[in-house]
């Protein structure tokens, strides 16, 4: 649980000295672990601007798609009516030579049912008119819409990633202030430091007693802990939670 003080380069520092340096490591750290998340919620907002645009651009392709295809298939239509409408032109004229009136009857029959089959296609063009125009209009809305929307998205891309490497290099800043107060604490209690920062998932590794608490996990410290403490004399870690532990004031 504890660990011995022992002489550190050329002079003598206390075990006060070293908490603090400790202290100010894990400020550092808090500094660096606050700036990646702040990258990764950038990044994942970069991520988000991406997938939007690429969303916009698909719906633009598919509706270029769907008024291609209306396309295709109005002048599918336009071919069917034509035929059946050539096909109504012929039995009128067998008609109007019909030789029996049971001829006469199958004709207008037929007449009557290439009629209805000509009105259906008729329907059809028409909403296929309609699919079309509009088609190509929302189409072209669309289109200005991506156009805007492009300038927007590298616009807003190119200050995120600004901001990134802002942070980027204000990370370096701290990495080497954590280098230089790493290098004046002692190397077993750095290594027990970074053990116990890597060891726990909100990276905190030094903190207070307070009023025979540990106020890293709450817990109550055992008399002979706080005694320690007291003393000043050595690294204390809680029974507990295993964070180092300085003595702070009633």
């Amino acid at each position: 649980m504890d660990v011995a003080f022992s002489r550190i380069g050329n002079g003598r520092e206390t075990m006060k000295d070293q908490i603090e340096r400790m202290q100010q490591l894990q400020s550092v750290d808090k500094g660096l672990r606050a700036s990646r998340e702040e990258i990764a919620g950038l990044r994942e907002k970069l991520r988000r601007l991406d997938k939007q645009f690429e969303d916009l651009r698909a719906s633009v392709s598919g509706k270029a798609e769907d008024s291609k295809s209306a396309g295709v298939t109005l002048k599918v239509k336009e071919t069917e009516l034509a035929a059946a409408e050539e096909h109504i032109a012929k039995l009128q004229v067998q008609l109007n030579s019909a030789r029996s009136n049971k001829e006469f009857t199958a004709l207008k029959h037929e007449i009557a049912t290439e009629k209805e089959k000509a009105s259906r296609i008729e329907d059809e063009i028409l909403g296929l008119m309609d699919q079309v125009e509009g088609g190509d209009e929302s189409i072209k809305k669309l289109k200005d819409e991506l156009s805007r929307r492009e300038h927007e998205v590298e616009s807003q891309k190119a200050d995120l990633q600004q901001r990134i490497a802002d942070i980027q290099q204000h990370q370096q800043t701290l990495e080497k202030e954590r280098r230089e107060i790493g290098a004046g604490v002692e190397p077993q209690y750095l290594a027990i430091y970074e053990r116990v920062h890597k060891g726990h998932p909100d990276g905190i590794a030094i903190v207070a007693a307070k009023n025979f608490v540990c106020t890293g996990c709450n817990m109550t410290l055992p008399p002979n802990v706080v005694n320690y403490l007291m003393g000043n004399t050595k690294l204390i870690r809680c029974p507990s939670c295993q964070r180092i532990l300085y003595l702070e004031p009633d």
